[in-house]
């Protein structure tokens, strides 16, 4: 190709470029609140934005700025595709750093301005634990930076229904629950999960060799366990344990009426539900949600006290760091340290072919609470 076309084609490169950047941005309009896995994923209020982008370049107002955003420039900012674009109104937020131990992340904190100064100490301890619980399992040299946005408090309502979650990321997570909440720690901890298993791929790589599990089911089997193991108050684990548990149970007995609220309260879904952790290609939503968030995390709960009763130095934390170190295949690793009868047990379980006996879940809490007071 002659000279003369490189040069034309870097120029009209080069236009093209400086075009696509002067591009007029597109204002945020008004959206009605829609619902999400947790609370409200749009959001439209004096504050915060929460909203669709269509991977738009998003015009930033004056006296707001971009939160989860992946480019920006002087009034406008672009995001990720298919996640929510977030904007807040600056006066209406303040910041801090949070110090974590292990170094592996830099975490800003940003939270309402008018929040006060016990909440955010706990809000920094939330973030700090989590971090500090999950980080551990992973050997990360990679030095990363992560916003953490609390949306607790914005609405009127502090249920969860009604708080305001917008998509999480690689670059931010959410708090959208107060302290005091029992939910709002084990949302967090569930989000930096995802954050390791999920949105670094340089980590995550083990999840493709999770047989029978498919990667998605593994990384949501991690998150939901991660809830149950890290939470830092014993009462919330066992609170969190017991709903589970009563979900389950009612499961397996084909027992509506134990059911208390959504997502199992469908009758006719109900009555259907085939359960198991194990994906099928045509699993309901409800059986999704059975699956990953109440049979996965009872499952691997229970699997910490067979690993006790076999007396041997094994715990899940344990073979998941050798997991995420060496990319095998948990199960495997399982079955070097159980008998072949509760290999088969814990095989049963996943498939849900068999109730999971309440007395080995409480077994597991008692060493998670004993563990967690050491810390």
């Amino acid at each position: 190709m002659p000279k003369s076309n490189y040069v034309w084609l870097a120029a009209s490169g080069a236009l093209i470029a400086l075009l696509l950047t002067s591009l007029p941005c597109t204002p945020v309009k008004r959206q009605e609140p829609i619902p999400g896995s947790h609370g409200l994923r749009i959001w439209y209020g004096g504050s915060l934005m929460s909203f669709e982008h269509d991977g738009n370049k998003i015009c930033v107002p004056e006296g707001w700025e971009p939160v989860a955003y992946e480019t920006k420039g002087g009034d406008w900012a672009r995001y990720r595709s298919g996640a929510t674009g977030v904007l807040i109104r600056s006066a209406a937020f303040a910041s801090t750093t949070v110090e974590l131990s292990n170094k592996h992340y830099h975490i800003t904190l940003i939270y309402p301005e008018k929040t006060e100064w016990s909440e955010r100490q706990a809000y920094e301890s939330m973030v700090q634990h989590s971090f500090g619980r999950i980080s551990s399992l992973y050997e990360n040299e990679t030095s990363r930076t992560h916003t953490i946005l609390v949306t607790a408090g914005l609405t009127a309502s502090d249920s969860e229904a009604a708080s305001i979650y917008p998509d999480p990321g690689a670059t931010t997570s959410f708090v959208i629950l107060r302290p005091s909440a029992w939910r709002s720690e084990e949302l967090l901890l569930h989000a930096v999960m995802h954050l390791h298993n999920r949105h670094w791929p340089d980590l995550a790589a083990y999840a493709n060799t999770q047989a029978p599990l498919a990667p998605g089911d593994f990384e949501e089997l991690e998150a939901s366990w991660a809830e149950i193991a890290f939470e830092e108050s014993g009462a919330a684990r066992s609170g969190r344990v017991a709903y589970l548990y009563n979900i389950h149970t009612a499961v397996m007995a084909h027992d509506f009426s134990r059911i208390e609220g959504p997502p199992f309260d469908d009758a006719a879904a109900f009555k259907k539900l085939r359960p198991g952790a194990i994906a099928m290609s045509d699993w309901t939503h409800m059986e999704e949600q059975y699956g990953h968030y109440v049979l996965a995390p009872l499952t691997l709960t229970a699997v910490d006290a067979l690993l006790a009763h076999e007396g041997n130095t094994a715990s899940v934390e344990l073979l998941l760091k050798q997991v995420h170190r060496t990319d095998e295949n948990f199960f495997t690793l399982l079955e070097e340290h159980l008998s072949e009868k509760e290999t088969a047990t814990v095989k049963r379980w996943l498939r849900g072919e068999e109730v999971i006996p309440e007395s080995f879940l409480q077994e597991a809490v008692l060493h998670y609470n004993k563990e967690s007071s050491s810390l």
